[in-house]
């Protein structure tokens, strides 16, 4: 919301006052009332863009007693609407829940651990599956840690690692043979004269190139 209020980056702190109450004042999508309404137990009074006066005046004490009851009527609906929003999250999110049928008493399974760290690892082994409770949870124990209930997005299959057999590697033999006699394996130009002697390096006859015929060396 700051971000599009400014127009450039050094006059943030001007709307900064602005910005905080249309965010105090604006209803929450899951409580359905405003911020401002759970704190005070009414609504904020309005920018003061023109001068207002109050239609009347209260006593100290009704103005307490109102407050406190407006108070304990948002927090009221607030706390209904938020159990309607948990109760929707919760149908949204067991939809795509694993078939249960895949898992079943005695299963090896790996346990999902929130992620703390980049080297930290996400799934712990050793976990093996208890019963069954409802339609999305199941019960797992672990030798050491116990036992939890968990949804069954928080868990998979382990699959064991087969043995696997062990076969000695012979790296084949090199053989150096000091007087080997390298040969040309085609015929060379004929006018490059190619000679192969043992334990050197091929030796080649250097020519002029053709385009220096008509060069006159000095």
């Amino acid at each position: 919301m700051l971000s599009t209020y400014t127009l450039e980056h050094e006059d943030w702190e001007e709307g900064l006052p602005l910005v905080l109450y249309a965010y105090r004042t604006s209803r929450h999508a899951v409580t359905q009332v405003s911020p401002y309404v759970l704190m005070f137990g009414r609504e904020a009074k309005p920018l003061p863009l023109l001068p207002t006066k109050p239609p009347y005046l209260w006593s100290p004490q009704d103005a307490i007693t109102e407050t406190a009851q407006r108070i304990i009527r948002a927090k009221s609906f607030a706390h209904g609407n938020i159990q309607l929003a948990q109760e929707r999250q919760r149908r949204n999110y067991n939809r795509h829940a694993k078939d249960r049928a895949d898992f079943q008493p005695g299963h090896e399974v790996l346990l999902y651990l929130p992620r703390e760290g980049k080297f930290t690892p996400r799934w712990e082994t050793n976990w093996k599956v208890e019963k069954l409770i409802g339609e999305v949870n199941v019960q797992i124990t672990h030798n050491h840690k116990g036992c939890r209930i968990v949804h069954l997005n928080r868990i998979k299959k382990t699959h064991k690692r087969r043995p696997v057999s062990v076969t000695e590697w012979r790296p084949t033999s090199i053989y150096h043979e000091p007087d080997l006699v390298i040969r040309p394996t085609r015929e060379a130009d004929d006018n490059t004269e190619v000679s192969a002697t043992s334990g050197g390096a091929t030796r080649r006859p250097r020519r002029m190139p053709s385009w220096t015929a008509d060069y006159i060396m000095y």
